[in-house]
């Protein structure tokens, strides 16, 4: 059985409940994240991300596994909270779904910014490792 549940943190300043908005939204799925309820995963974290004033934390405590499609959700959520001004924290990860995590992260990024080899040039390089000769 895989569920979803919102949870909101009170305001722990007076502005950041701006708007009615909550400051932090807790999403908590239950189960593994799979293909076949990835949309309604996906779905929950963008309407989180939409109604946090300031933060979505993602407890993922009781989940086991998540497939290919629930990481690229994870991926794409932190994009649309970093696109708001807005910080979304995965919390309580297995192994696995970190690993995994991570490496899609990297995957995304490289896809957009190009390798961090394509970044410097063979010159540089070489002043930085030359001896300093004065």
């Amino acid at each position: 059985m895989h569920t979803i549940s919102l949870s909101t943190l009170p305001s722990q300043t007076s502005h950041a409940g701006q708007q009615g908005h909550p400051p932090t939204i807790i999403l908590q799925p239950n189960g593994d994240l799979l293909q076949d309820n990835g949309q309604h995963f996906q779905r929950a974290l963008q309407e989180a991300i939409e109604l946090a004033a300031e933060t979505v934390i993602v407890d993922l405590l009781w989940v086991k596994h998540a497939d290919a499609a629930a990481i690229l959700a994870l991926v794409k959520g932190i994009e649309t909270a970093i696109a708001q001004g807005k910080q979304l924290s995965c919390q309580g990860m297995a192994p696995a779904i970190r690993a995994d995590l991570e490496t899609e992260w990297e995957h995304q990024r490289a896809i957009r910014f190009g390798s961090w080899q394509n970044l410097f040039k063979a010159e540089l390089e070489e002043f930085l490792g030359a001896p300093n000769r004065a």
